[in-house]
């Protein structure tokens, strides 16, 4: 395989083979990987491998349904339900699943008033949602949200996801006030 990294390896095609071939949890040992869900499922959305990125969801909430936090690996405790959604709709976000709004919006109505961490990572994968559909105005109103709870919760992964947002922009007369947001805002 490719050079390790950090996180695991750089190319996400190799990454995702590599879960598949050993299994989720030996996986996650040899790349000290503390949520194998989200990387098998994140590796698989990064190349556009739909069939593989519904599978690897099913197999994530098939596991949190049977999990037993007291006595499972140290993330299980992590991998709430809020954070599943939250995986559910970065997945659907990057692979256009039809089921995105839906499920988003599930999620985001059943948020408590101080889940705001997690509203900011959602609303920033609709956000790019929005801007990989060129729907720019939706997308405008959404880097809006995101970016204002973002800055006020120090979300890091919204932030990096902002961030790539703002990279891949088109250069467009619509998308320039969403990067123009982006750059005053520091992403």
């Amino acid at each position: 395989p490719g050079e390790r990294q950090r996180g695991g390896w750089e190319d996400p095609v190799e990454r995702r083979d590599l879960f598949r071939v050993v299994g989720v949890g030996a996986a996650a040992g040899l790349l000290v990987e503390s949520t194998p869900w989200r990387r098998l499922i994140d590796s698989s959305a990064a190349i556009g491998d739909v069939t593989g990125t519904s599978l690897a969801l099913e197999r994530a909430v098939t596991a949190f349904d049977y999990a037993r936090p007291r006595t499972e690996r140290v993330w299980t405790p992590f991998f709430i339900s809020n954070r599943l959604g939250s995986l559910l709709v970065s997945a659907y976000s990057r692979v256009g699943h039809p089921e995105l709004e839906r499920t988003a919006d599930d999620l985001l109505n059943s948020l408590s008033p101080t889940d705001n961490k997690v509203r900011a990572i959602v609303l920033s994968d609709l956000a790019v949602a929005s801007v990989q559909q060129k729907d720019f105005a939706r997308a405008d109103e959404l880097v809006t949200r995101a970016l204002t709870l973002t800055l006020r919760t120090e979300t890091l992964l919204a932030r990096d996801k902002l961030s790539m947002l703002r990279e891949k922009l088109p250069a467009t007369d619509a998308a320039r006030s969403i990067g123009d947001r982006l750059a005053n805002a520091g992403l």
